[in-house]
């Protein structure tokens, strides 16, 4: 019987720990079964009581869910509607007064471009609730206030200065021969038309006694045919008068067309009425400035020369000749310059391209000079990418009228892309990174933070632009936001959300 018992006493203490398991696993399921299998909150753990300072200053603030799933979207701001504060600016928490910053120019940055769904946000509607200010304050997290300032995003570049394309040009005579003048010396201004050389091209003499040989045929001509009709000539001797008249008169055009060609401004205002004396005179200096002929003799000066003239203002920057050279036709030998406006020749990445515009601002500020600077619009840009350097080229238009710039100068361009000038900013460190948008956290009453989408422009100078979210005013959590944020994520994981 001993045997028995003692048979029975030891079955008995291998059974319990297979009665222990069970009643654990009971007891597990009847857990999950009346929690909904929902772990609890880290708030519902280490929360203080409403009123009350926790013992405990390390541990988190409380924080409570939104309680629903789903929530009205502001399409327009891309804002939940119960945080979209320009269409419903009642929701705004202002509690203090925007202070006044100086203007910050930015550089452009292309992360601010939304690259995700910010409805799928998880935090959108989550709140943050501290025991006291003294909690807040102990958890080494700081405020400040959403304030305006001017901002502008800009893309720099090097740039290189030079002459407007079309207002430089390189001169040289239109015949050959030799240079037996040059009127302008290197820097010296001149006016649009102004003779700048004079060049002896014998070609030109040639020209100008085929011209005045078809003037002077015409008027024998036109004599002829009238005397034949004064003498009621036969019709048919009229006829070959008129026809050799025709001849003649399509002879003077064939020459004067020659000398415009060759750059001599040929003007028939009378001349085929004018005596052959005065016509030669008059086509001897053809093209020639009267203060430069009033003391040539017309008896021994030859009809060869050739005005070389600047076809706009400006001045003399290049000198390829003197006086006796022999030059070719169309050879350069003089450059006319005008460095009142001045084109930047400017290499940007081509990330960004998005944001560049024809007419939009630049600012050239020339190296080693920082008084070199000036104001200016791009006025092009590539429609392809330098196949060598992998860059994009853009041109822009300066006005230097005062000088100031100097061609062929280097230096930075700096293309205002967006100005604002009253962006809402707040401390780069407030704005975090959700895992679908940015967020803040704003203040709302005395121990109560909400999470704020945020749409974000510009960065630079410790500030970032808020597009829509938040209003100047409202105040916002800087130093430590990322603790909240880190929190909340945590416990909303722990919680079992998607």
């Amino acid at each position: 019987m001993f045997s028995a018992i003692h048979r029975g006493l030891t079955g008995l203490l291998r059974a319990i720990p297979t009665l222990v398991v069970g009643a654990a696993l009971c007891g597990l399921f009847y857990w999950g079964h009346t929690t909904n299998w929902t772990a609890p909150k880290f708030s519902e753990l280490f929360a203080g009581e409403p009123g009350r300072v926790d013992d405990d200053d390390k541990k988190p603030p409380a924080k409570e869910p939104d309680g629903s799933a789903k929530h009205a979207w502001c399409e327009k701001h891309n804002l939940p509607e119960e945080q979209c504060v320009i269409c419903h600016p009642e929701l705004a928490a202002k509690s203090a007064t925007p202070a006044e910053l100086k203007p910050v120019s930015v550089a452009f940055d292309p992360s601010a471009v939304p690259t995700h769904d910010p409805s799928s946000c998880k935090l959108l509607t989550a709140r943050v609730h501290f025991a006291s200010e003294e909690a807040f304050r102990k958890a080494g997290l700081r405020l400040d206030a959403v304030r305006e300032q001017p901002m502008a995003a800009t893309v720099s570049a090097t740039a290189s200065l030079d002459y407007d394309p079309d207002r430089v040009a390189k001169l040289g005579p239109r015949a050959a021969g030799i240079v037996t003048h040059v009127l302008k010396d290197l820097g010296e201004k001149v006016k649009a038309g102004e003779v700048v050389a004079i060049i002896d091209a014998p070609d030109v003499g040639k020209a100008k006694a085929d011209y005045v040989q078809a003037i002077v045929q015409v008027q024998s001509r036109t004599l002829a045919r009238d005397a034949l009709r004064t003498a009621s000539a036969p019709d048919r001797s009229v006829a070959e008068a008129e026809s050799a008249l025709r001849d003649a008169q399509v002879h003077v055009y064939t020459t004067q067309q020659a000398l415009i060609g060759l750059g001599l401004p040929v003007r028939d205002e009378g001349w085929g009425s004018l005596p052959v004396d005065e016509l030669t005179r008059k086509v001897q200096f053809l093209g020639l400035p009267a203060d430069f002929t009033s003391g040539l003799p017309t008896n021994t000066t030859t009809a060869n020369l050739l005005p070389v003239a600047a076809p706009f203002a400006g001045e003399l920057v290049d000198r390829a000749c003197v006086a006796g050279e022999v030059v070719a036709a169309r050879q350069v030998i003089l450059t006319i310059g005008d460095a009142s406006q001045l084109h930047a020749h400017i290499d940007v990445s081509p990330d960004a391209a998005a944001v560049l515009r024809v007419g939009q601002t630049i600012e050239f500020r020339a190296d080693g000079d920082f008084r070199a600077v000036a104001p200016g619009k791009l006025n092009w840009i590539s429609p392809s990418v330098d196949e060598k350097t992998r860059l994009l080229h853009l041109h822009g238009e300066f006005d230097n009228a005062d000088g100031r710039l100097k061609v062929r100068a280097f230096g930075t361009a700096t293309i205002t892309v967006r100005g604002e000038p009253k962006a809402i900013v707040v401390p780069e460190e407030s704005v975090q990174w959700e895992g679908c948008s940015h967020i803040v956290f704003v203040k709302y009453g005395e121990l109560e933070y909400r999470v704020r989408r945020v749409n974000v422009g510009m960065r630079q100078g410790g500030v970032v632009e808020i597009l829509a979210g938040v209003v100047p005013g409202e105040m916002v959590v800087t130093t430590g936001s990322h603790v909240l944020k880190s929190e909340l994520l945590k416990d909303r994981i722990g919680a079992g959300d998607d």
